[in-house]
């Protein structure tokens, strides 16, 4: 329930961590959800380190990047 994590996802005191702020800031705003508090995007940070790559998708990126193996 959305609702119930509004408070969470908005504060800016609580550090958060995604992939794709843009896509993530966009679906909670449809809901009427205010996301703050981002310190570190994923995505963003794959982009900085490879620019040519066509798709950033996170489980590629964790592997790629930390040997990480995301389940399916």
């Amino acid at each position: 329930d959305l609702a119930s994590l509004s408070g969470l996802l908005g504060s800016d005191r609580l550090a958060k961590c995604c992939h794709d702020y843009k896509l993530d800031y966009a679906a909670l705003a449809l809901r009427g959800v205010k996301l703050g508090g981002v310190t570190f995007d994923s995505l963003l940070a794959a982009y900085l380190l490879d620019s040519t790559r066509s798709s950033y998708e996170i489980g590629d990126v964790a592997f790629e990047q930390l040997s990480l193996e995301l389940p399916g």
